[in-house]
C-alpha cells in the first residue's frame, strides 16, 4: 500500500497562473514532425533498394543450392 502525503497549507493557483504555465504552442513545435518523409528521402530508396537485391541474391543463391542437392545423385555416378 502506496503512504500519500497531503499538504493542507498549500496556497491555491490562481487562474492566472494556471493560464501561463498552459503553453500549448511550445508543447507543438517540440512535436512537429520533420519537414521530409522519411519514405521519400533516396536514403530510404537506397536501402531498401540494396536491401531488396541482397534478398533476392540470398534467395536465389538458397534455390541453386537446394536443386544442386536434388540433383547431385543423378549426376551419371552409379553405386552397386
Amino acid at each position: 500500500m502506496e503512504i500519500k502525503t497531503i499538504r493542507l497549507d498549500r496556497s491555491r493557483l490562481s487562474s492566472e497562473y494556471i493560464a501561463s504555465r498552459q503553453n500549448f504552442k511550445q508543447i507543438v513545435t517540440c512535436c512537429e514532425a520533420p519537414s521530409i518523409s522519411p519514405f521519400k528521402s533516396p536514403l530510404f530508396f537506397g536501402a531498401m533498394g540494396l536491401s531488396s537485391l541482397t534478398l533476392a541474391m540470398m534467395l536465389s543463391i538458397n534455390g541453386h543450392m537446394i536443386s544442386d542437392e536434388n540433383e547431385w545423385p543423378n549426376r551419371g555416378v552409379e553405386m552397386h
